[in-house]
């Protein structure tokens, strides 16, 4: 009996030992795969997406398709999410891409996890082109680059996580609406990631709930954005990466919905 005990724990911490090389193994081949995607990120070659795809394709861990979500974000501009198999220590491997032209202008390597963003590339002249064609139109517009521009990727959501709590950029809208910082969440209105216009658009709604009236320009805004009508990437509970439509999560049903949940929870209290 001891001997077949012993014989059982040599076999466990055999296999135990292998696995954990194996794994350190695949932690060194990713490193390779990141660094290649960085050199890639910063040589003049890469400018387009076809360029891009070819180097997607050729770290590619599996037979499956990218898959791709696209977003009009305006002033001949596109942002591209392209989901690829690439690394084998991480999940939800994600190129967050914004185009202007056919060009590439700004690119970033993610994964869900603690460290987001491993590689990234901007062209801040044009990213700063691209902002002054839509403050010729509205006027300044004050926001860090992070809620500016949507390389990072954020989520869009409500009750998200087993506790059921706003996620992190929810929080922040919740915030500038106790503050009643209209000026603020207008200026979500204006970003080109389209995460940051849907909190806007939701705290504006919750601030004309509380008595705050939307202008026509802000109105107009929110209708521009429902008429383009990009895809959301949400958490719903448990589930995260989720694509919804803005039309789908911005009917007054859901709104008034929202609105009474967080006033009932606390998120939303008087002044």
């Amino acid at each position: 009996m001891i001997k077949r005990i012993l014989i059982i724990l040599v076999i466990t911490n055999f296999s135990s030992g292998l696995e954990a090389q194996s794994y350190q193994e695949k932690k060194a081949k990713d490193s390779l795969t990141i660094e290649l995607v960085k050199k890639a990120f910063h040589s003049s070659e890469l400018k387009s997406l076809n360029d891009l795809e070819e180097l997607v394709h050729s770290i590619n861990r599996s037979e499956k398709q990218i898959s791709i979500v696209r977003r009009n974000i305006e002033y001949g501009a596109e942002h591209q999410i392209w989901w690829a198999d690439i690394l084998e220590t991480k999940h939800e491997e994600h190129f967050s891409i914004i185009i202007q032209n056919s060009e590439i202008i700004g690119v970033e390597l993610g994964s869900s996890g603690i460290d987001k963003k491993m590689a990234s590339y901007i062209s801040e002249e044009r990213l700063q082109e691209l902002k002054s064609s839509k403050e010729e139109e509205f006027g300044a517009i004050s926001l860090s680059e992070d809620l500016l521009f949507p390389l990072e990727m954020k989520l869009f959501g409500h009750w998200c996580s087993i506790g059921g709590e706003p996620p992190e950029y929810c929080y922040r809208m919740l915030d500038l609406v106790n503050d009643r910082n209209k000026d603020q969440l207008r200026n979500w209105l204006l970003s080109f990631d389209p995460e940051i216009q849907a909190y806007g658009a939701e705290g504006l709604f919750y601030l004309q709930k509380e008595g705050i009236s939307m202008n026509e320009e802000e109105l107009k805004l929110i209708e521009k954005l429902k008429k383009i009508n990009n895809t959301l990437i949400k958490c719903e509970g448990c589930f995260f990466y989720v694509r919804r439509n803005f039309k789908e999560d911005f009917s007054k049903k859901y709104l008034k919905r929202r609105y009474k949940s967080y006033k009932k929870s606390g998120w939303i209290y008087e002044k």
